[in-house]
């Protein structure tokens, strides 16, 4: 009997608190080897707070700056030391689509970039008042700028054939 009320109490907890939903992170080519860092972050996983890590494939490639969006202040450093982090102040949150993280630049050879953070490390995810929130990432490849231009040189030549 017990159990069955201790189950029935702890599916009604379940029922009652609210899901939380999915912040989808993407990152979108720039101009020469930039990239901007959009996220949709539905109403009820508002952030106030966060902190990413992007990792490029090829070990020759890092990481220039990152300059958070408008809707963020930044964060000196981070534990980690790429600096990828931003804050609100509460009680301000911040949701929407396509809501600007921030922009980085990179230097060095041109390589896929990863987004997404440590598991574990408190000071990485996407803070919300009540915890952190889940989310799932996208990378980009960023392209050197000369090669850019070569593929658009090789795309118009084949268009006037």
């Amino acid at each position: 009997m017990r159990i069955k009320f201790a189950a029935c109490i702890m599916l009604a907890g379940l029922l009652i608190s609210p899901a939380m939903a999915d912040i989808a992170v993407r990152l979108e080519l720039g101009p020469g080897f930039t990239a901007f860092v959009y996220a949709d972050i539905p109403l009820e996983d508002g952030i106030i707070g966060f902190g990413l890590d992007a990792t490029p494939a090829h070990p020759d490639m890092y990481l220039v700056s990152f300059t958070p969006g408008p809707e963020f202040s930044p964060v000196g450093s981070t534990p980690d030391g790429d600096g990828i982090a931003g804050l609100v102040l509460p009680p301000t949150v911040v949701y929407g689509a396509d809501v600007l993280l921030g922009t980085l630049l990179f230097g060095g050879t041109p390589a896929w970039v990863d987004l997404g953070y440590t598991p574990g490390d408190l000071t990485e995810g996407f803070a919300t008042p009540g915890g952190f929130a889940q989310a799932t990432f996208s990378g980009w490849y960023i392209p050197e700028p000369a090669a850019l231009a070569l593929l658009v040189c090789g795309a118009m030549l084949l268009r006037r054939r």
